[in-house]
């Protein structure tokens, strides 16, 4: 196998199995939106939480996946609890400190930041037990 050409079953399969569960993550947030929200207006969890918990399970395979497409990282590189605590830093000052800053319907939350962090936390958990999940 020559340098440019990569061989997607070197991680034993890790990386598409975080590509599933972002797939998974993204359709559970596109019910959450078109159905949950609207269905049930009146319990907040689905309008104030529900996609920021699923935002780093979905964000962070799709950041690994290019990074390694683009050969930023090898291929065997997993996502560890210090990516998720950065990226968790980094949504939070972006979604939470600045952007309602700059748009009056963006609000800052604390329990944002808690939904990020726990969505990343639960993604760690399911890289952790490839072997024994579903997705």
């Amino acid at each position: 196998m020559d340098v440019g050409q990569h061989s997607r079953t070197d991680t034993g399969g890790s990386t598409q199995h975080l590509i599933r569960i972002a797939l998974f993550a993204g359709f559970l947030y596109l019910i959450n939106q078109l159905l949950l929200v609207q269905s049930y207006p009146q319990i907040e969890f689905f309008s104030a939480y529900a996609g920021d918990l699923l935002a780093l399970p979905v964000f962070l395979p799709f950041s690994l996946d290019l990074a390694q497409r683009l050969n930023l990282v090898s291929l065997n590189t997993r996502i560890k609890t210090a990516h998720v605590l950065v990226v968790t830093l980094i949504f939070s000052v972006i979604f939470e400190l600045i952007l309602p800053g700059l748009d009056s319907r963006a609000t800052a939350d604390v329990l944002d930041c808690a939904a990020y962090l726990t969505g990343g936390l639960l993604l760690l958990s399911l890289q952790r037990s490839n072997s024994g999940c579903i997705l």
